[in-house]
């Protein structure tokens, strides 16, 4: 009982001592892995690994800039399928237009020098409804999206 309480406050130290070891000296008494419980949790919104003397700890929530990239990739991702669909060369400059609600729409317009680069698009922007000629309807993270392709030159 006293051991185990004085084990609960026992330094990462320690701990990295007895798996590396198979022992550890704490508050004068010697410990062994047989003396020993060691137990980890993981914390709420983390990945955590251990494997001999490291851990490793991810972060995997989503922030907004981290959702907003996601999206742009995706859209990229989709946009070069259509010009693959429509036998654009990979240096052919584009013209993308498209349409999709307001917050899938602030995403795409903050990611316009992204999605250009990547792409080869001389512009990215939003149009009107009866502007969309030839555009095809995109599913882009679980959002319709209107999305028009065009060669330029």
């Amino acid at each position: 009982e006293e051991s185990g309480a004085a084990c609960s406050r026992a330094s990462q130290e320690n701990i990295n001592e007895v798996i590396a070891n198979g022992k550890t000296a704490y508050g004068g008494y010697d410990f062994t892995m047989d003396d020993l419980l060691i137990q980890t949790e993981n914390i709420e919104g983390w990945v955590i690994e251990s494997q001999d003397n490291l851990t490793v700890a991810l972060d995997t929530k989503l922030d907004e800039e981290l959702v907003s990239e996601g999206i742009a990739r995706e859209f990229v991702s989709k946009v070069q399928n259509i010009r693959k669909e429509r036998d654009m060369d990979v240096n052919d400059r584009v013209r993308i237009s498209f349409l999709a609600d307001k917050e899938l729409s602030s995403i795409i317009s903050g990611q316009k020098k992204y999605i250009s680069e990547q792409t080869m698009a001389e512009s990215v922007n939003e149009a009107a409804a009866d502007k969309m000629n030839g555009s095809e309807e995109l599913n882009i993270n679980g959002r319709n999206c209107r999305v028009s392709v065009e060669k330029v030159g």
